[in-house]
């Protein structure tokens, strides 16, 4: 039986559900229209929108889970690798393989594999690295799990750096400053949206983790015009020529919503946050199964009504993302902590042989 969120993760809940409803409606009227003019610049930009929550979000929570894994651990880093190893990757696989099998083309619009995928190319989608060799993603999701993926790694040493309160907010500033820089010139000298055009938007999620003792709270009322006029923003941007400008409004709105974040009420409606739980519990399936579910119901369904096939959608996308958390996500989750734990154990074993003290990380929060 789920449990009820506990108060202070109810609007990372609202935030996630947010993030993963922009998506699934954005790709939702992309099949249903076929990517019409305005509507679909307007609708890319929802999703996109989508993706950044889910950015801003992730570095924000994985923070918080790096602040309950490192006080007394000198190996925290290990565990938290094991652990999200276990995480993203055997659900990301599984979908792979589903795609695969049922030769589903990797976005919209498409009626059938352009090219049989290559063997580096679902090598390269297995791994989660196909920005790195310039692969196309088996199916559209999946272009961001190997962004995030890769921040893992520098996540934990970013966590050391602002884990005291002794000028961390100059270290902030340069940080982002610095990443800014980064992100802009290769934005911009190579027309390429990388890793590093996104670490802005990463680390707007570490701001939200710092800027937690702040004070002051806002109107929750604030969240919905953010993404409203954020939205809007992006549909502007989409009409421009080069697709990198869409970064004008993504940094921005990231850091905005980071230096801010901790200055709502949390949601108060029972209702609201139980439908919230739900959809934040199943939202790595949703990511990665409604484009699939999308793919198979406009195409190869002989349903004539778009009202009946985005209900089929629906149901379909929901019934996939929950029975993949109960048979592939929860059960691999578990073996990633037993797995992190055993690695622990056996590592404080060996320590406790050698001379001296292992390395603490010191958390001062």
């Amino acid at each position: 039986m789920s449990e009820a969120p506990r108060s202070e993760d109810r609007n990372l809940d609202v935030l996630r559900a947010i993030a993963v409803l922009f998506v699934f409606v954005g790709h939702l009227f992309d099949f249903w229209f076929g990517g019409a003019a305005v509507l679909g610049d307007w609708l890319h930009g929802m999703t996109r929108m989508g993706v950044i929550l889910f950015f801003v979000h992730t570095s924000l929570v994985l923070m918080r889970s790096l602040e309950r894994l490192a006080p007394g651990n000198p190996h925290f880093m290990r565990e938290f690798y094991i652990r999200r190893i276990f995480r993203i990757y055997p659900l990301a696989i599984c979908s792979i393989v589903v795609a695969l099998v049922f030769r589903i083309p990797w976005r919209y619009g498409m009626t059938a594999w352009v090219a049989v995928p290559s063997a580096k190319q679902v090598i390269s989608n297995l791994l989660l690295i196909q920005n790195l060799t310039h692969q196309e993603s088996i199916i559209s999701p999946l272009w961001s799990l190997p962004l995030e993926v890769q921040m893992y790694v520098v996540l934990p040493f970013l966590f050391i750096l602002f884990s005291s309160r002794v000028r961390w907010i100059s270290y902030m500033v340069a940080a982002w400053g610095l990443s800014l820089v980064a992100a802009l010139s290769m934005a911009f000298l190579t027309g390429h949206m990388n890793l590093l055009t996104y670490i802005p938007c990463f680390l707007s999620g570490v701001v939200a983790y710092r800027c937690r003792f702040a004070q002051r709270r806002w109107s929750f009322v604030f969240w919905p015009c953010l993404i409203v006029v954020s939205s809007l923003l992006a549909s502007a941007c989409f009409q421009m020529d080069r697709e990198v400008l869409n970064l004008v409004w993504e940094w921005p709105v990231a850091l905005l919503l980071g230096l801010t974040w901790h200055t709502f009420h949390e949601v108060g409606s029972a209702a609201v946050t139980k439908t919230a739980h739900w959809i934040a519990k199943y939202s790595f399936g949703i990511y990665l199964w409604h484009h699939i579910i999308m793919f198979i119901v406009f195409n190869r369904l002989p349903i004539g009504s778009g009202v009946v096939r985005a209900l089929i959608v629906a149901a379909g996308t929901a019934a996939a993302s929950m029975v993949s958390f109960h048979l592939i996500e929860d059960p691999l989750i578990s073996a990633g902590k037993r797995v992190a734990a055993f690695s622990k154990r056996v590592r404080t074993r060996s320590d406790s042989r050698r001379p001296g003290s292992p390395m603490r990380i010191p958390v001062q929060v």
